[in-house]
């Protein structure tokens, strides 16, 4: 694999425990990465379904940089950092995504043939579900602070970005009885063994200290393999950050 392009489209739903709204977002993420030299292209959209607020966040990394849009302006991240974003935007958005889980679980996954590609099920509840729940989590900043109940990991890879929208873990009220529910579906083709398409659903408890609330995210991610031109970073965006 020299490359690959994917897309994610996830909706993500926070509801108080009487079932009323607080939150609704709708997700975008394109990732196009080449492996020789390392570059990547990520965009995240986001779009607060209820508000109907939008935001947009960019990356260009490559040899010679990294090179970020948030709120709209462009601007120059230092060198130090250009590694950990590329390995933290590989890990949320690359072909393994969630992949440990089925290695974690092997036992009760559930293998088919469905169309002339090999299908992975997995369910998995209560405590299996902590301690890594959807990468779309990691893109939700604009969520309000409503502390996600975790087992004291940021994300599923230690190269993964720390959860903004969350607080510590010191924060973090017990549990509710609610029982956390994850369905993961790895579509492979047989010709590569790589996944094509990954579908999760995810439900879990999430509180803070008063507003107990249940967080349900759907995602697809779609993948292509070996297609991906060279990373370039435009000359507005060289030229936005001279």
């Amino acid at each position: 694999m020299d490359s690959y392009t994917s897309v994610i489209e996830a909706e993500q739903e926070l509801r108080r425990e009487d079932n009323e709204q607080i939150e609704r977002n709708a997700i975008v993420s394109r990732t196009a990465y080449v492996r020789a030299p390392a570059s990547v292209h990520h965009v995240l959209e986001k779009v607060n379904l209820v508000s109907g607020e939008q935001t947009e966040e960019q990356h260009y990394i490559t040899s010679e940089g990294h090179w970020s849009k948030e709120d709209g302006a462009w601007s120059v991240q230092p060198k130090d950092q250009r590694s950990h974003r590329l390995r933290s935007l590989e890990a949320l958005n690359g072909p393994l995504v969630q992949w440990h889980r089925f290695e974690k679980h092997a036992e009760k996954v559930i293998v088919t043939e469905e169309e002339g590609r090999i299908v992975l099920r997995l369910k998995l509840e209560g405590e299996a579900v902590r301690g890594g729940h959807s990468a779309t989590d990691v893109g939700l900043s604009q969520l309000p602070k409503v502390p996600q109940v975790r087992d004291g990991a940021a994300a599923d890879t230690p190269d993964a970005p720390a959860l903004s929208s969350h607080s510590d873990d010191s924060d973090v009220a017990a549990p509710t009885t609610h029982t956390d529910i994850m369905n993961l579906i790895y579509i492979i083709d047989p010709s590569t063994y790589l996944p094509v398409q990954i579908d999760s659903v995810t439900a879990y408890a999430v509180s803070d200290r008063d507003d107990p609330a249940i967080m349900q995210v759907s995602e697809r991610y779609e993948i292509a393999y070996n297609e991906t031109p060279p990373i370039q970073v435009p000359p507005e965006v060289l030229g936005a950050t001279r």
